[in-house]
């Protein structure tokens, strides 16, 4: 196997959300740890269950209250409709933290939260799990952070492997997954992977 590990993604974009959280030191908070809703991919995929299982229990450990998850899709459009159906069912309760699966969706979420009178970046904080193309909500500090996951990176990996089965007739690791470098806001112009910078790779 070569390509991603969406339970490394997962890892990563939980750990982020607890960074998020953290970095609310100004804001109050809606419950001790906070208070989380995730939007994520469609249901019955296995990408987005993965991401959930993996970044759930670190949310939780770190005294996060997950409180709900929407499967919705992939794109703005769905990340909004998802993020307003979050909002409509968790408003009393309080939304500090939004996870959504991929940095697409956290762009409809974004919308959506402005719209509800949310401003993201300050009383409330957006972690995408994988960067889609779009950095400017990264730059402008209203999506937290992001992963990087670069579907070039699997294809060079993809390449890599299957030249050493070929002069080798084996494999010395027979799961090589791509890299999942966590991307914030200040790092965009600073994270390189293979020479590649995250403007070039984000686009997943």
């Amino acid at each position: 196997y070569a390509g991603v590990d969406d339970t490394l993604n997962g890892e990563v974009a939980g750990e982020l959300v607890v960074e998020a959280r953290d970095a609310m030191a100004d804001a109050e908070l809606d419950s001790p740890g906070g208070n989380a809703v995730i939007v994520g991919f469609v249901p019955g995929y296995q990408a987005g269950i993965d991401r959930s299982a993996a970044a759930i229990p670190i949310m939780e450990d770190a005294g996060i209250n997950v409180l709900d998850e929407v499967q919705v899709g992939f794109d703005p459009t769905t990340g909004f409709e998802g993020m307003q159906e979050m909002i409509a069912a968790h408003e009393d309760e309080g939304i500090d933290l939004v996870y959504a699966h991929n940095s697409a969706l956290a762009e409809g979420v974004i919308q959506a939260l402005e719209e509800a009178g949310y401003t993201p970046g300050e009383d409330v904080m957006v972690v995408g799990g994988t960067c889609h193309g779009n950095l400017e909500n990264l730059e402008n500090g209203k999506e937290f952070a992001t992963a990087l996951q670069a579907a070039y990176l699997e294809g060079v990996f993809s390449i890599r492997t299957l030249d050493e089965f070929l002069q080798n007739g084996e494999l010395a690791e027979y799961f090589n997954t791509i890299p999942n470098l966590p991307v914030r806001g200040d790092e965009i112009d600073s994270v390189t992977v293979e020479g590649h910078s995250v403007e070039e790779l984000c686009v997943y």
